[in-house]
């Protein structure tokens, strides 16, 4: 008999071992296998994208164990010819079924934009977290010294990025080309988990300022990320440098849920670092 018990209309999980007490866990929605990706983007991201464009600002981030499929959610079925002419035109094609989370966002973006208001601007930026680094995935790559990317907080406890390339779409096919040229960027490797895992935290960041009839100004940003995942280096097979870069990768995520339950619990103290 299973010690795990669903409860679906209180969306309630109750976990009931002889070995411990019994424990209840809130859940908002749980995807079956079969689940399309245009499904998710409907339940999960459509009414924050919606709410971008009322001028707030939003962040979805796929969480999870390495091969759990959070770069599949986030990005679909990729592209990932660099010498293709045609990768824009074929991500384009695949928004019916194939395209995850990013390439939907950026279309329903540009389709609220021009449908809403007479006057809009669209500013990209890409960034990737390595070994506790950040790089920038639009950067020129023929500058032998890139700037380095800065973080600080301002004043009015505003975390700002200094250095990092933001560039200006006019369309959404602008915006398909950067998330192409910056995922192809970023550092993955194989390991027995996965042929692809992903080895590094990406931040694809749309910042929109918008003017409506009346000439009022609003300013949205979603951010969109894709965390690297997290794995038991013994079963990964990781040794050495890929040992070093799982368990950097690890304590990242610890950090991450600890500020999450903070936030949650409204801690005067949070540990973003």
């Amino acid at each position: 008999m299973s010690c795990f018990n669903v409860n679906e209309t209180r969306r309630e999980i109750i976990v009931n071992c002889k070995t411990s007490a019994t424990r209840f866990f809130n859940y908002d929605h749980v995807f079956g296998f079969q689940t399309r990706q245009q499904d998710v983007y409907k339940v999960v991201v459509s009414p924050i994208v919606d709410e971008v464009l009322k001028g707030y600002s939003s962040t979805i981030f796929a969480y999870g164990q390495t091969g759990s499929g959070k770069t599949h959610t986030m990005l679909g079925k990729f592209p990932m010819d660099k010498t293709s002419k045609d990768t824009v035109s074929v991500y384009m094609t695949m928004l019916e079924s194939e395209a995850g989370i990013m390439p939907r966002a950026i279309h329903h973006i540009f389709q609220g934009l021009q449908r809403q208001y007479i006057d809009y601007t669209v500013k990209i930026t890409y960034l990737e977290l390595y070994n506790e680094e950040l790089t920038d995935l639009l950067a020129d790559v023929t500058n032998e010294q890139p700037e380095k990317i800065k973080i600080y907080e301002d004043k009015d406890k505003t975390n700002t990025i200094i250095g990092a390339t933001e560039a200006a779409c006019e369309t959404p096919f602008d915006a398909f080309k950067l998330l192409i040229k910056g995922a192809q960027r970023r550092q993955t490797a194989e390991t027995l988990m996965n042929a692809s895992s992903s080895r590094s935290h990406s931040i694809f960041t749309m910042t929109v300022t918008m003017k409506d009839a009346q000439g009022d100004m609003r300013l949205g940003k979603l951010h969109l990320v894709d965390l690297a995942g997290s794995e038991n280096i013994s079963r990964s097979g990781a040794t050495d440098k890929r040992a070093r870069e799982a368990g950097t990768i690890n304590q990242s995520l610890l950090t991450l849920g600890r500020v999450i339950t903070a936030l949650i619990s409204n801690e005067k103290h949070i540990c973003y670092r």
